[in-house]
């Protein structure tokens, strides 16, 4: 049944594409996009089997494959105006997990309503934050076994927590053109920000966020921070900064989290800097990519940092549709568990303290 339906789901979605109803349904009141995204991982949380065969979430595994959907979703979109700049704005997007059946397997992500107008566009709804947004917009890799949700965003005991989205939520933003380039900027709001499930409430929780971009045809710098208000019993102040340069055919990018926080418990793993580099080489068809993230200690605990190495290559079929393969690998100090992979991907590898946990995918990205 399973396999039935998921065949139905990508049957449909490939003939809307071949139609051109995918990128136009009705001029742009109604669009419909999406992406597919599915892979074979091998993963390893270099564990004792003991703990594996105890763990009902299958976060630790050993020598295991697994097929996955990771991020793939569905939306539809639209913009309903006049020539004077003015429009009403609607958006409504769903994760799929087409890979087994789930609970969750049709979640709510970007979806919202606002308006546009000559000084920018006002949104309601829900929201990926400025910081998560320099962070996908500047990383390589993103919701495969190495994205970056593993470490930068990451706790050291916590895994990947600050990589997220803002419910109800009202945000502002803009993008103007300069000398040499462009400058969009966003700010954000929300009084009751973020919930772990639709059964539990992060009552209190608060986010005051603000994201600033400057784009030109070599370079682009970036940065965010995030102020979150008893976000699941913490405080926490989190800024992202990055840059990307393009030489030919060679593109590098750095990005660095700074983060403080303050929780109840008085354990603060998020409390700590994070640096990222990253590197694609693009051969025609073929695109080369490698990236290193390096977490410092937090909150002054000794050996509780880490190191995620990952590298890669693909190869693009066309301009919607590629393949790749890819190593990832995590190697954490002592008092440290970052995962293996986390945040985006569709499984998570978990680790113990001092765990050096690995993943190997091969997969296809279908966009439309």
């Amino acid at each position: 049944m399973i396999v039935v339906r998921c065949g139905v789901i990508v049957a449909a979605l490939l003939a809307w594409s071949l139609e051109s109803v995918a990128a136009e349904v009705v001029g742009k009141r109604l669009e419909v996009y999406g992406v597919m995204h599915g892979s074979v991982d091998y993963r390893d949380s270099g564990v004792p089997d003991a703990l594996v065969e105890m763990d009902a979430d299958d976060k630790y595994v050993a020598s295991d494959w697994v097929v996955s959907s990771n991020s793939s979703r569905l939306g539809v979109r639209g913009a309903l105006g006049s020539e004077d700049g003015w429009a009403f704005l609607y958006q409504w997007e769903h994760g799929l997990v087409f890979a087994e059946t789930k609970s969750d397997a049709f979640v709510l992500r970007n979806s919202f309503v606002g308006f546009r107008s000559p000084w920018g566009e006002v949104l309601l709804g829900r929201h990926d934050t400025p910081f998560k947004m320099v962070g996908t917009g500047y990383s390589v890799m993103n919701d495969t076994v190495a994205d970056r949700g593993a470490l930068i965003g990451a706790g050291a005991l916590t895994g990947s927590l600050i990589n997220t989205r803002a419910d109800k939520m009202v945000m502002w933003r803009n993008k103007v053109s300069v000398p040499q380039g462009t400058v969009d900027w966003v700010l954000q709001y929300s009084q009751d920000c973020t919930r772990p499930n639709k059964h539990l409430d992060n009552n209190g929780c608060k986010i005051t966020a603000v994201g600033l971009q400057w784009q030109g045809e070599v370079l682009s710098l970036a940065a965010a921070h995030d102020h979150w208000t008893q976000f699941y019993g913490s405080d926490i102040d989190a800024t992202r900064l990055a840059a990307r340069v393009r030489w030919g055919d060679i593109t590098l990018g750095l990005i660095a989290d700074l983060v403080r926080q303050d929780s109840l418990s008085g354990v603060n793993s998020l409390d700590r800097e994070a640096y990222g580099v990253n590197a694609i080489y693009g051969v025609g068809a073929w695109g080369y990519i490698a990236q290193a993230f390096v977490a410092k200690d937090y909150d002054h605990v000794r050996d509780s940092g880490a190191v995620m190495l990952s590298a890669g290559v693909e190869r693009k079929v066309s301009a919607s549709l590629k393949g790749y393969l890819i190593y990832t690998q995590t190697n954490n100090d002592r008092n440290a568990r970052y995962q293996g992979v986390d945040g985006a991907h569709g499984y998570e590898v978990a680790t113990l303290p001092g765990g050096l946990p690995r993943a190997v995918s091969v997969g296809v990205k279908y966009s439309f």
